[in-house]
């Protein structure tokens, strides 16, 4: 059985933690920064699940783990910074972030703006 190279998968139900935050993945740029100094989050991508519930739990985790590590938005990057590749694509306009990226930032930051009022578990 193959091993789960990235920290959290995310679907319309559930986050799940694959590995710890203090191991490095292999979920980025082949051991490259991105794997070595980012968290990855795999959003699913099922065809009977809401993507837009999948996307704003994505965006809960993120802004969870931005307070959690002190990470800025700006920070908060797609796959496509690391590679170039198409990823999240349903996130990406034309294989680039564009207003789809930006909805989703700006989903992270009102979750993220919450927290400073909120416990995480009010999210």
């Amino acid at each position: 059985m193959g091993s789960l190279n990235w920290h959290f998968t995310v679907d319309q139900y559930r986050a799940v933690q694959h590995i710890p935050l203090n191991e490095t993945g292999r979920h980025a740029d082949r051991g490259g920064p991105g794997d070595m100094y980012s968290i990855g989050i795999e959003m699913g991508e099922v065809r009977s699940h809401n993507p837009i519930v999948t996307w704003n739990r994505s965006a809960k985790l993120t802004a969870v783990l931005m307070k959690q590590y002190h990470i800025p938005l700006r920070n908060v990057v797609p796959h496509y910074y690391w590679t170039g590749k198409n990823c999240p694509a349903p996130l990406l306009t034309n294989g680039r972030p564009g207003h789809k990226w930006s909805w989703f930032i700006s989903r992270v930051d009102y979750y993220r703006r919450c927290l400073e009022t909120r416990p995480a578990a009010a999210l």
